[in-house]
């Protein structure tokens, strides 16, 4: 088991278990992209494991040894906010812009609000839960779940995070955040920014708090309406957290204020690496050396513009004695006919072949899973990002030196800097 893996369950056990009782502990676990529905689903696997406590993982399919207890979501929320249509939108060039993400933001915002009301609702569930009073909760950052710790009357709480915390949750916790020398999570900047940049910087951080408070004041407004106009300020309860985990690793993240509950623990939810199948094997083994293309579960590589697609193709022609794995998603368009060297696959067992000694590179969008697993195997990668923490993934994996990044208009230009930077990159590298 990874050490931190180790690690998190002692903090765990520590806290929870005694020498003669079972204490229960709630993970609640929004289906809200496949990466976080597995990073709590692996903390909820990894204590199973070790410690001698039950379970329930509320709203989740990530997890394959807790027990489940499984509430759907409005079936109004497909309605409010389609995500195969911004993930889709995320590939143009137009959309990388923290500001043409507000109209996403709010219609998140709306969409949490109006599920979380939803999930009020079942009665018959909420006071099953009320009655196994639960020892602690587990969750990432969520106004709803706070106030729902507070219904179930759960003692004590951890907010765990597969990113890098945004400044907002920061400051929920009382961590002061100064934009001057603290980058927005959404922006592509370092510690070291222009004054232009820190003005934007400071810009992105209002509104992006602006956006949140008012997500929080929605929320807050709806446990009154249900519960009466005492409930506890949600701000409040989410300050009272007992530690705070994220999945960064402070040698390649940004220093930042921080408090004693907050921890660093990069490769929280790591998967262990397996042999691969003879399949795969095969694959890995037809040529001296592989490269890995993946860009995520939500920003699908099917919904790539074609002259995207076809830049990367046409640099994939120009090594033929290397081997590229696609993630691609869709086997009816046909993409590696007269490309013998392309090989694509709906799924990827990623972390097993990121272990694997002839893979070279990793072109991916650079959720920070990815960025974790490449820094794991030490792999050199090129990250093209797409949306969030991407952003600033991105440029922090330049300035650690193992890898570059490239925009979306850079990766679209066929045969100018953009492919030229990443056959650059390779030949540098290990061709």
């Amino acid at each position: 088991m990874h050490r931190l893996q180790w690690y998190l369950a002692s903090l765990i056990v520590v806290f929870c278990v005694s020498a003669n009782d079972a204490y229960k502990i709630l993970i609640y676990n929004p289906r809200f992209g496949k990466s976080h529905v597995e990073f709590l689903g692996s903390i909820a696997d990894t204590l199973t494991e070790f410690a001698p406590v039950l379970f329930k993982s509320f709203d989740s399919t990530g997890s394959k040894l807790a027990k489940t207890i499984r509430i759907d979501a409005d079936p109004e929320i497909s309605k409010m906010m389609n995500i195969e249509i911004f993930a889709q939108n995320a590939w143009l060039e137009n959309q990388q812009s923290i500001f043409s993400l507000i109209p996403t933001i709010k219609q998140l915002s709306d969409a949490l609000v109006k599920n979380c009301e939803f999930q009020l609702k079942h009665e018959k569930i909420m006071e099953e839960l009320k009655a196994e009073k639960f020892d602690l909760a587990i969750f990432e950052f969520n106004q709803c779940f706070a106030g729902m710790i507070e219904l179930f009357h759960i003692p004590a709480h951890i907010i765990v995070s597969p990113t890098a915390l945004f400044e907002y949750a920061t400051k929920c916790f009382g961590v002061p955040n100064i934009p001057s020398y603290i980058p927005n999570l959404l922006t592509q900047y370092t510690d070291h920014m222009t004054y232009l940049q820190r003005v934007k910087n400071l810009i992105v951080t209002i509104l992006t708090n602006k956006l949140l408070d008012n997500l929080t004041a929605k929320c807050q407004t709806l446990f009154r309406r249900l519960y009466g106009d005492q409930f506890i300020d949600l701000k409040e309860k989410l300050a009272q957290v007992t530690y705070v985990l994220t999945n960064t690793d402070p040698l390649f993240h940004i220093s930042r204020p921080t408090i004693h509950k907050m921890l660093e623990l990069g490769g929280l939810a790591l998967p262990k690496s397996k042999p691969l199948n003879k399949d795969w094997l095969t694959i890995m083994n037809q040529r001296k050396a592989v490269v890995l293309v993946s860009f995520g579960t939500i920003t699908l590589s099917c919904w790539m513009p074609n002259k995207t697609k076809q830049a990367l193709l046409e640099v994939f022609d120009n090594f033929p004695n290397v081997t590229f794995i696609w993630k691609y998603e869709k086997d009816e368009h046909q993409i590696t006919d007269r490309h013998p060297n392309v090989i694509t696959s709906k799924w990827l067992p990623q972390s097993d072949l990121l272990a694997h000694t002839n893979l070279i590179a990793f072109l991916t969008h650079g959720g920070m899973n990815s960025i974790t697993e490449t820094l794991n195997y030490g792999k050199p990668v090129v990250v093209v990002p797409l949306f969030g923490d991407q952003m600033q993934n991105a440029v922090l994996v330049e300035r650690s030196g193992f890898g570059i990044k490239l925009s979306l208009s850079e990766l679209a230009i066929k045969k100018k800097h953009g492919m030229q930077s990443i056959t650059s990159f390779m030949i540098k590298g290990k061709l």
